[in-house]
């Protein structure tokens, strides 16, 4: 996640189909001055708000319209600038927006546990229900999120934490610099890396603020080393960051 951004991040801990938290959602995107319902794509989109045929998508569209709620997937095109945004069934594919939008407020209805997992971690979320008057209000019991640091090693965490600060420098996207120093530290100190489990990996770099994109890319790079790869290191950068 953006480190300069303040963003407001709800999450209602529930999968599968949850009808009662797409329409809280819905008035909650119209209570807040309107906003963007985002879905995997437009087939889903339409199951999720029950239009059955085109013409019910297209007066439903409209009508949403209205209250200045507007409606978007991938291919039609993600919304960078909506501020307030439902992530319907989504994936770690919303933090796509949320890296690179104006997004101000986020509402997570997951479909997956393994997504509402990663929610979680990477946004710390407040855990919200839909109410009898159709309105999101926090449950009463929230989560105490804990940190996956003490699980890594200090040497390898100082690594994973210098590069989330390069990262953050360059709009949160780790540049290909960073990332051959980082083969080479996985080469150089191949036994320790090893002993990591890939999952720990990516969630701590989550934490540190690394985008989805680069912290998958961090933990796939260790999951690779673990199966046996051998990365081929670029010359001048053999040192890696421990030099």
């Amino acid at each position: 996640m953006k480190q300069d951004k303040q963003i407001e991040f709800l999450l209602v801990d529930t999968t599968g189909v949850n009808k009662p938290a797409i329409a809280a959602g819905l008035a909650w995107l119209a209570d807040n001055g309107g906003g963007c319902v985002v879905t995997p794509d437009r087939r889903s989109m339409e199951n999720s708000l029950e239009a059955e045929t085109d013409g019910e998508f297209k007066r439903l569209e409209s009508r949403l319209g209205g209250y200045g709620i507007t409606l978007s997937w991938k291919r039609r095109g993600l919304p960078y600038g909506a501020k307030n945004v439902v992530a319907l069934y989504m994936d770690k594919e919303i933090d796509e927006v949320i890296q690179r939008g104006n997004v101000e407020k986020v509402f997570f209805i997951p479909w997956m546990e393994s997504e509402a997992d990663w929610f979680k971690n990477a946004y710390r979320p407040t855990f919200v229900d839909a109410n009898d008057e159709g309105e999101l209000v926090p449950v009463e019991t929230q989560p105490a999120y804990e940190s996956v640091q003490d699980l890594i090693p200090e040497e390898q965490d100082k690594i994973l934490e210098l590069m989330a600060r390069m990262a953050a420098g360059y709009g949160n996207n780790l540049q290909w610099r960073e990332k051959e120093r980082f083969k080479a530290d996985l080469m150089n100190f191949r036994r320790a890396w090893m002993a990591l489990d890939p999952e720990v990996v990516l969630a701590r770099c989550t934490e540190l603020g690394m985008s989805a994109e680069d912290a998958d890319e961090v933990s796939s790079m260790v999951k690779q080393l673990k199966e046996g790869h051998k990365f081929r290191l670029k010359r001048g950068y053999e040192d890696g960051w421990r030099h």
